[in-house]
């Protein structure tokens, strides 16, 4: 098969679930492209990025002005220069990216016109926005088959403001991929044809996690809690670390510490409030880190905390399973199903720091309950969220829409 990956950031280290599919197909003697709307300035990349030599296979579109007239300008010049090569298909590519009124899509036009001269058996894009790229360029003929994989932020945007910002790609694409089963039903009630929408979760590797030893505990006298997420709102990260100010208020004499990896635009704001609550000998901003890096974090950790706003799926979740963590998560979006609920985690509402760090300190509390705890978040992750078996599944699913009449 010769398949293009969609995406709307590359490298991304926050997606490295991209990644596994990516590099599992090509693995298996498959062509991949990656066709990514926009250029990260990240200078950390995922080890596969670089082993697989991905941005080799990556086409980058046309940056996108922000200024509307600007924009209009550059679309125009760069689909006459299009136009002198390609007449047929930069003109359907046009009309593919006008949907009436002032209803435009600079950001397929940007793409396709970069891949005018590429042809695959199938697109797979991920997240809404970047469906509606992909049918823009199935339209024009750069591939018979697009499917598209929803993850939250997507079917967010759809849900709080236009509900029928996916309505032509519900109609034009091959299959729609919700990543856990409340994705799914968003999709359904946006209206999406049920015959096309599956489950499909992102994975995880499991050979990468090794079974945690609960008999051998480490010579130490602090408890390490960890987060891992994106300083971003949506995480909630400002109620991770006012729940943490409370566990350290009830275990005084305990040395506690508490470190969130990942980066984003809310990380001024997290640390004014650390030094606000002076946790800054305690509370740790550790940055951005490869996966390898995540991996690392994760077995050195005690408890797993995730104090999200919305999750559709919570993929850290899964890893933190995988690595023996007991949790501590919101009750938000598609999260119940990626865990074990009271078994593998404790969940509870949203934006309530009290009641994560009530749930915190039952767990300090009974360290005896750790064990059973990572064992059925382990066996869960065994029976639902093998990558490997999920990629076979997405192989063949691929395989069937391209043989299809």
């Amino acid at each position: 098969m010769k398949i293009a990956y969609i995406v709307q950031v590359f490298p991304a280290l926050s997606e490295s679930f991209i990644l596994s599919q990516i590099t599992y197909l090509i693995d298996r003697g498959h062509t991949v492209e990656i066709l990514s709307q926009n250029r990260t300035g990240e200078t950390i990349l995922h080890k596969s990025v670089v082993d697989f030599n991905l941005l080799s296979k990556t086409s980058f579109a046309y940056t996108l002005p922000r200024n509307k007239m600007l924009r209009r300008l550059k679309a125009l010049a760069l689909s006459a220069v299009q136009f002198l090569t390609s007449p047929r298909r930069t003109v359907r590519l046009l009309r593919a990216c006008w949907h009436g009124g002032n209803r435009f899509d600079f950001s397929a036009l940007f793409l396709g016109l970069r891949c005018l001269g590429k042809s695959f058996d199938i697109l797979h894009a991920h997240f809404g926005p970047s469906g509606n790229s992909g049918l823009a360029l199935k339209r024009i003929g750069i591939a018979p088959r697009l499917i598209t994989t929803f993850h939250g932020y997507d079917i967010r945007m759809a849900l709080a403001g236009n509900r029928n910002m996916y309505r032509d790609l519900f109609k034009g694409a091959d299959r729609l991929l919700g990543c856990s089963r409340f994705t799914k039903d968003c999709l359904l009630e946006l209206g999406a044809d049920p015959s096309i929408v599956l489950e499909h979760p992102m994975g995880i590797d499991l050979e990468r996690f090794p079974i945690r030893d609960y008999s051998v505990r480490p010579q130490r006298d602090e408890l390490f809690i960890l987060t891992v997420g994106r300083y971003v709102p949506d995480k909630g990260l400002e109620f991770g670390i006012e729940a943490f100010a409370r566990v350290k208020k009830r275990f005084p004499l305990r040395k506690l510490r508490y470190e969130m990896v990942g980066y984003g635009s809310e990380e001024e704001k997290l640390r004014r409030l650390i030094q606000q609550l002076r946790l800054e000998d305690s509370a740790i901003l550790v940055g951005p880190k490869d996966y390898a890096g995540v991996i690392e974090r994760l077995y050195a950790a005690d408890l797993f905390l995730l104090p999200s706003r919305v999750e559709a799926l919570g993929t850290v979740l899964l890893e933190a399973q995988a690595a023996g963590l007991p949790i501590v998560s919101t009750d938000t979006g598609g999260l119940r199903f990626s865990v074990v609920p009271d078994r593998s985690a404790f969940l509870v509402p949203t934006a309530d720091p009290d009641a994560l760090a009530e749930a915190l300190c039952r767990l300090i509390d009974n360290p005896q309950i750790w064990p059973g705890m990572a064992r059925v978040g382990r066996e869960h992750v065994e029976q639902l969220f093998d990558l490997r078996q999920l990629n076979r599944r997405l192989e063949d699913l691929c395989q069937e829409i391209i043989s299809a009449p």
